[in-house]
């Protein structure tokens, strides 16, 4: 019985301890993912090298308050030619995906967000299964983006006028080329309307979507590497 225990204490022990080193990997990989973002925005001339600033930072906890689920945050963007801050940036860590939010996660995901709205993005805002009047649409089976009127849909050429997303497995992103080709490079590539579908195309761990009654459903089981 002594043995049982004693194993079972080691589990938890790996558990809390997996879990804080995921937690120190995660915020350097989000210092990293600033850097980039900013340096890319200005050396487009996109923003001024005060045009990006970090923002609000939500998380979600268990029901028990014992471990963070979901971190997200946020990055404010006023546009080269603005005097006013206009859009938010955000890149979500969800450790434990809500399977209500995001049906057929079964690993820990990494999302890009972009909105327009005053607040930016909290940690419960995002989802991939809507069950309300949004209409969804997707591009090249990896950009999500939404809208209120049917017929609405966003030109690729006006993204940053509205809401979009996409997605990727967590553990898919080990190195500064991951965060390049996988985040940065569509992330420019919108902004600066330039070859989107390449950006998207060499973006080859992003997950892929079909539409499918109000939800974005995963069109191909997840597959990344192990850390």
């Amino acid at each position: 019985m002594t043995e049982n225990y004693q194993k079972i204490g080691q589990v938890i022990y790996n558990a809390a301890d997996g879990i804080a080193k995921a937690g120190k990997e995660i915020n350097a990989l989000t210092d990293r993912f600033h850097f980039l973002f900013k340096k890319e925005m200005v050396t487009r001339k996109l923003v001024e090298d005060n045009g990006i600033k970090s923002g609000y930072i939500g998380k979600k906890y268990d029901d028990y308050k014992w471990v963070c689920l979901d971190t997200v945050v946020n990055f404010g963007i006023t546009w080269v030619d603005d005097d006013e801050q206009s859009g938010w940036l955000a890149i979500q860590f969800s450790l434990l995906p809500d399977v209500d939010q995001f049906p057929g996660a079964a690993e820990p995901l990494l999302h890009i967000l972009y909105t327009t709205t005053a607040n930016g993005w909290g940690a419960d805002n995002f989802k991939w299964d809507w069950k309300d009047d949004s209409f969804l649409y997707l591009e090249f089976n990896k950009l999500q983006t939404w809208v209120d009127e049917k017929g609405d849909k966003t030109p690729l050429s006006s993204l940053w006028e509205k809401e979009w997303a996409f997605s990727v497995p967590l553990t898919s992103i080990n190195t500064t080329e991951d965060l390049r080709t996988q985040l940065i490079e569509p992330i420019i590539a919108i902004f600066s309307n330039e070859d989107i579908k390449g950006a998207f195309s060499r973006a080859d761990k992003l997950l892929k979507f079909k539409v499918e009654e109000n939800s974005f459903i995963i069109l191909e089981p997840i597959a990344s590497n192990s850390l």
